[in-house]
């Protein structure tokens, strides 16, 4: 099945193994497939994170142009135990969201890239489905709102920096 077309089930089970190509910790990019087109995103796992017990998931999302390692970075989140942190990247690192949050219609649908984005993050790590988050900057602040709106039932809360519009 397409990574998209998975269920969010809120009593998974979390995985001892680690799924093949994971290391113990850091940031990773992965490739996965939505619509037909190949799309990356960037996964940070703590270090010392345990792999049976469940984290939350924060989604960042850059702002226009910016790229999303840079992105990782400027955050400065910790390497603690405490969070996942997948980094979406548009194309052309511009997620789809303009003016009031609205998509364009010309451009990749996003919102099913996040969805899948975090299917496969559930898939690699022991993510708690009740504490997925979205945090952005200028056009990815938008796009959190955005997620907020669309993915309602799975987003459980954003934080939108600068640009808000």
């Amino acid at each position: 099945a397409d990574a998209a077309t998975v269920e969010f089930a809120a009593g998974s089970t979390c995985w001892s193994p680690r799924s093949a190509g994971d290391s113990a910790g850091g940031l990773q990019e992965f490739h996965l497939w939505v619509a037909g087109k190949q799309r990356r995103y960037l996964l940070h796992v703590p270090a010392r994170a345990e792999r049976t017990n469940s984290l939350p998931l924060v989604l960042l999302a850059p702002g226009t142009g910016e790229p999303p390692e840079h992105f990782f970075h400027v955050a400065r989140l910790p390497d603690e135990p405490r969070f996942a942190t997948a980094v979406l990247v548009g194309f052309g690192n511009r997620l789809n969201v303009g003016l009031h949050a609205q998509a364009a219609p010309e451009r990749p649908d996003d919102v099913e890239y996040a969805r899948a984005v975090i299917v496969a993050a559930r898939r690699r790590l022991c993510i708690d489905p009740n504490r997925i988050f979205c945090a952005g900057f200028s056009r990815g602040g938008r796009f959190c709102s955005r997620l907020a709106s669309e993915l309602s039932g799975v987003v459980r809360a954003v934080a939108a920096v600068g640009g808000v519009r």
